[in-house]
């Protein structure tokens, strides 16, 4: 189940970092986040007593109260009859489905960012799908450089597989790549994990996967933090009476954003 988890789970690949129960020893934890610019080095003479400054700070909470759970009940009689383990082939499926959810709350709040220091940067396209950049149009290349403004130095992009293939690898894609070379290397090589300064987080969530697609192209470091607690437990259980088998998969995640400034949203039009 682990592993059909980490295929859709993209929560570790865009957080600062995966706070596990050992750092939550309740179901919250406050975070200090330090104003950006709050610290300030000071000018003294040796031997002289340094100058203190007091350090301003902005609270979030990671909130794990709640409990995302699936319980599947599978009849004995179609256990016996089956030629395969359904058991295993449904705890299986839930750890895929599992990773997808953590995904869309991480990436809910990485793009809303609704907590931390600073203003989040937006970008609306005027292309139906991702494009780097294209005449007149607005694209990835301005969501960093909005970034950059700020003084964050992206280094990751969110994107689904779809804007990727029609507008960044495609025609009127990224543009410098004379004769079509990041097209050519998509069709030798896959999916690109890597375009100029940007390492490439794919997902087709159907949070980022609607009309009016969703991409944010960030500095992971500043982005968000997220916790976990009970990640993919597995709790079996048999109701002999009611001639039921199955099990219960449950986990708790919260993530908070970090600097709002070091995220900029990327918006296509619908």
């Amino acid at each position: 189940m682990q592993l059909e988890a980490v295929q859709t789970d993209i929560v570790p690949a865009i957080s600062k970092a995966v706070l596990g129960p050992e750092a939550i020893p309740g179901t919250t934890l406050k975070v200090d986040i330090a104003v950006d610019g709050a610290y300030i080095f000071n000018e003294s003479s040796s031997g002289a007593i340094a100058p203190t400054e007091t350090i301003k700070t902005v609270q979030a909470t990671l909130d794990l109260t709640p409990v995302y759970t699936i319980n599947f009940r599978i009849g004995n009689d179609l256990i016996e009859d089956s030629k395969f383990d359904l058991i295993s082939m449904h705890v299986s499926e839930a750890g895929r489905q599992a990773g997808e959810r953590a995904s869309t709350l991480a990436a809910t709040i990485l793009y809303t960012a609704p907590d931390g220091d600073g203003t989040v940067n937006a970008i609306v396209s005027g292309q139906a799908y991702s494009t780097w950049i294209a005449g007149g149009t607005t694209g990835v290349e301005d969501a960093i450089t909005a970034n950059l403004t700020d003084g964050f130095a992206p280094d990751t992009m969110l994107v689904t597989h779809k804007a990727m293939l029609y507008k960044i690898v495609g025609s009127g894609g990224a543009a410098g790549n004379a004769g079509d070379a990041l097209t050519a290397s998509w069709l030798m090589g896959g999916w690109p994990s890597k375009i100029g300064c940007l390492n490439m987080v794919y997902s087709d969530i159907d949070y980022l996967n609607t009309a009016a697609a969703k991409a944010v192209v960030f500095t992971k470091e500043y982005g968000i933090l997220t916790g976990r607690k009970r990640w993919l437990r597995v709790e079996n259980y048999s109701e002999p009476v009611k001639d039921l088998t199955g099990a219960v998969v449950s986990f708790r995640q919260d993530s908070i954003s970090l600097y709002k400034d070091a995220i900029c949203t990327y918006t296509e039009t619908s």
